[in-house]
């Protein structure tokens, strides 16, 4: 079962979407540091090597490989130091697992991300900077980000943001998902 798993995950990363492609191309092109932020597993990214979405992306940060699951800020704020700028980043996700205000709890800026899945919850939206119906309008809108305008001060927002947040269950989340992950590694 977890080979043809791992087969079906190889086929999809194989498989990208032309549009997905298209867009991380022209973010290359305009000169845009790239980073994966996924809550993966090892069979997860066994054929992440071989996708021709791999080549866009500078840093890759899976949550088998550095302990973390979203919404945990620690996750970001990985691919924030993998980066080397976190007040000129900008997360784009579908908004599941609570991402958005992962992200947004780390400094960064949000993309909801509507072409992904279409997920309306309300909440959703509380914790996103934009708003995108596909993928043609992620490189404009990148573009149009005026991180001076945003607060000098982000640490000290973090700082605030972080303390009002709860996830009692996170820690114990996170051994379970480490551990699965190391026993499947060993296989």
């Amino acid at each position: 079962l977890a080979k043809y798993y791992e087969n079906c995950m190889s086929n999809s990363l194989k498989n990208a979407p032309k549009d997905v492609v298209k867009m991380l191309k022209s973010l290359k092109e305009a000169g845009y540091k790239l980073c994966v932020i996924s809550d993966a597993a090892y069979v997860d990214i066994a054929g992440w090597d071989k996708s021709p979405l791999s080549k866009y992306f500078d840093k890759t940060i899976f949550s088998c490989e550095v302990g973390y699951v979203k919404p945990d800020p620690k996750l970001f704020e990985t691919a924030l130091r993998a980066m080397g700028n976190p007040q000129h980043t900008v997360f784009i996700g579908d908004g599941g697992h609570e991402e958005l205000q992962g992200a947004q709890l780390a400094g960064m800026q949000t993309i909801k991300a509507e072409w992904i899945k279409n997920r309306r919850e309300e909440e959703l939206y509380a914790h996103s900077n934009f708003h995108l119906q596909s993928t043609e309008q992620v490189l404009e809108t990148v573009n149009s980000i005026d991180f001076e305008k945003i607060s000098p001060d982000i640490e000290a927002t973090i700082e605030i943001k972080q303390e009002e947040q709860t996830q009692p269950d996170i820690d114990e989340f996170i051994s379970s998902f480490q551990a699965d992950n190391q026993e499947f590694a060993e296989q």
